[in-house]
């Protein structure tokens, strides 16, 4: 039996704007020579498609490794880094391609029809997680990260951005403004949290899932123990985006021209950087921030002020 709860949004913190400083500001460490979108850290290196290639750069020098992908053709969704490889999925193929980063080597090609590819897969609890529509039905696809095999077909509403944390699958439901809980141990959906609008790219940290909402530019916080949406962030940015965790903060970035918005987890408070030259997707690993765009720009953490 499916238990399902609607929860709606309780908003107890929300600060009209914040600290607004210039992307001139920004301390760019590096500009790696490759373009792309979605971007990802972890197995010590930086990750990223260009075209039909996967980029990995090593964060001790900032060089780069070109891994051919045979067959790959893109647009491509969130990439996930977790579970034993690098994961890339290919909306024009219909594929996620595992690569080794022992060997840079192709390991495993699941076959899984995506819907779109403003979105990403989740890795987590031994499984690759993807949100998508199957059979003429939104569905939630759950695939053993070691062989591929298909462990579950869960129903429940459109998604499409997927983190996996605190025993559970969270989802976004951008169409419905809305944040699906479903339950890791049973693959059953367990909860509907009503939001703001449009709902898209998702994270977690500091003891909360964190989403970015495209609509109404602002970052939800919410707390896993229950179910309900703790603060919302104004962030102002309306058009794409990402967000992560890392470096004792929450990042942001977006297309926009807001590169990148730090959000203090201890106060809810942001401090948003404004300006042009990069903003697309964005990773934290090895001290740093990186932003992927016409170039990887590799940026020093901000000091918060």
């Amino acid at each position: 039996m499916i238990r399902l709860i609607v929860i709606a949004a309780m908003v107890f913190t929300s600060p009209a704007t914040g600290a607004e400083f210039s992307a001139e500001d920004l301390a760019v460490e590096a500009r790696i020579e490759r373009h792309g979108d979605f971007i990802g850290f972890g197995f010590g290196s930086v990750w990223m498609m260009q075209a039909a290639t996967l980029v990995r750069v090593d964060p001790a020098d900032n060089s780069v490794i070109d891994i051919k992908i045979p067959g790959a053709q893109g647009r491509y969704r969130g990439m996930a880094v977790g579970e034993g490889g690098a994961w890339v999925p290919d909306i024009s193929t219909d594929t996620i391609t595992k690569i080794d980063p022992a060997s840079n080597s192709i390991v495993l090609t699941i076959s899984v029809e995506m819907d779109g590819s403003e979105g990403s897969v989740g890795l987590g609890e031994g499984s690759l997680w993807v949100a998508t529509v199957a059979d003429g039905k939104p569905l939630l696809l759950r695939y053993d990260s070691a062989t591929g095999a298909e462990q579950a077909r869960i129903s429940m509403p459109p998604g499409n951005g997927v983190t996996v944390a605190f025993g559970s699958v969270w989802v976004t439901g951008e169409l419905e403004d809305q944040l699906y809980r479903i339950d890791a141990a049973t693959n059953e959906l367990a909860a509907t949290i009503n939001i703001g609008a449009g709902p898209a790219f998702i994270t977690a940290g500091f003891g909360s899932i964190w989403v970015i909402e495209l609509s109404d530019g602002v970052v939800q916080r919410i707390d896993p123990e229950t179910n309900a949406v703790i603060a919302t962030i104004a962030t102002g940015g309306h058009e794409g985006g990402d967000i992560i965790t890392g470096g004792g903060y929450v990042w942001a970035t977006y297309h926009d021209g807001l590169p990148l918005v730090q959000i203090n987890p201890m106060t809810n408070q942001a401090q948003i950087y404004a300006g042009t030259g990069f903003g697309d997707a964005l990773a934290f690993g090895a001290g740093s921030i990186w932003i992927s765009g016409e170039t990887i720009a590799r940026i020093s953490p901000p000091t918060w002020r």
